[in-house]
């Protein structure tokens, strides 16, 4: 049971990281709104790309100033 379980997991962190680097390509690229990067996505991979997005902008301001 425990090796369907590490399998399951794997599988999740994979489709999670996928889902993750297709929302943000599309925040990022195709500047989607917020509101459609929410609705368009499960809210833990719409948060995660936004705390992203947010950290690249502010360390991008950081670096310039």
């Amino acid at each position: 049971m425990e090796d369907v379980l590490k399998i399951t997991e794997e599988q999740i962190k994979k489709t999670m990281a996928n889902n993750i680097r297709t929302a943000f390509g599309r925040y990022v690229e195709e500047e989607i709104s917020r509101e459609e990067l929410i609705s368009g996505n499960s809210l833990q991979v719409a948060l995660t790309v936004d705390f992203v997005a947010w950290v690249r902008l502010a360390e991008e301001t950081y670096l310039v100033t």
